[in-house]
């Protein structure tokens, strides 16, 4: 009886420490967050000025044409490659927390890396030239996020989104870190309006901002914009009053953490 009395007292710190290990993890110091059971990246860094150079007629001829040339020409840098670049120029390198190994950020520490790194990706004296327009055939015929992070990560799906609870996008949007400030350019980077896989193939844009944005939460690109050349801000001429009037549109990669 003393044996049963000694298992059913330390039975609840057993299965409490099976559940923390089974909890998934992300790389937070790669920028990554986790919303329920999925990983989602920080945003993947186009370099704009490189892109241009194959905007309208000279868009490559084909899907093989267009991956062989972004192999050639690095023109995406994924976070931790920019946190490298950024970490060796100031000012950003001292706003920059790394985070030894072993150890998580903060949230406040997290959000820093957000806006140190986009402001010094946005940094036009230092070469790097990036915003977060981005030129929507390439990323109909380009898997970027498996090019640039690997297996398993994807561009969200209008299947995916149009599924989640209020909770999902409440969680989404307080994890973001970057809030629309004149001071710096993280809310540019870090927009809640994503590139998403549409249900009928095509590249659709979804916003994560919690609430019920109108007229709808994923919607199709504009049908005059020209898919070779790059995007800035698809909606700036709809209402001011419109969520997505002012939002940019960027490439956040997303990975089921089940397995």
């Amino acid at each position: 009886m003393r044996n049963l009395i000694l298992v059913l007292s330390i039975l609840p710190m057993v299965l409490a420490c099976s559940e923390d290990a089974l909890m998934p993890t992300v790389n937070e110091a790669n920028g990554e967050i986790l919303v329920g059971m999925t990983g989602v990246s920080a945003p993947l860094f186009p370099r704009f000025m490189v892109f241009y150079a194959i905007e309208g007629e000279n868009y490559p001829e084909s899907a093989e044409a267009t991956l062989e040339w972004i192999e050639r020409e690095n023109p995406v840098m994924a976070f931790p490659e920019m946190m490298a670049f950024c970490l060796e120029h100031e000012p950003y390198a001292s706003q920059i927390t790394v985070a030894p190994e072993g150890t998580e950020l903060s949230a406040e520490a997290l959000a820093a890396n957000y806006v140190a790194i986009s402001d010094c990706a946005y940094d036009v004296d230092l070469g790097f030239r990036s915003k977060p327009y981005w030129i929507p055939r390439v990323l109909e015929q380009v898997d970027v996020c498996q090019n640039e992070l690997g297996n398993g990560w994807s561009l969200p799906t209008e299947a995916f989104v149009m599924d989640q609870e209020p909770s999902f996008f409440e969680e989404y949007a307080s994890l973001n870190g970057a809030e629309v400030t004149p001071e710096d350019n993280a809310s540019m980077y870090f927009s809640l309006s994503l590139y998403v896989r549409g249900n009928d193939g095509r590249l659709k844009v979804a916003t994560l901002e919690p609430g019920d944005p109108q007229p709808s939460r994923v919607r199709a690109l504009p049908d005059d914009l020209d898919p070779t050349i790059h995007i800035e801000k698809p909606f700036e001429f709809e209402d001011e009053s419109s969520i997505w009037n002012t939002q940019t549109i960027v490439v956040r990669c997303f990975k089921s953490m089940l397995f």
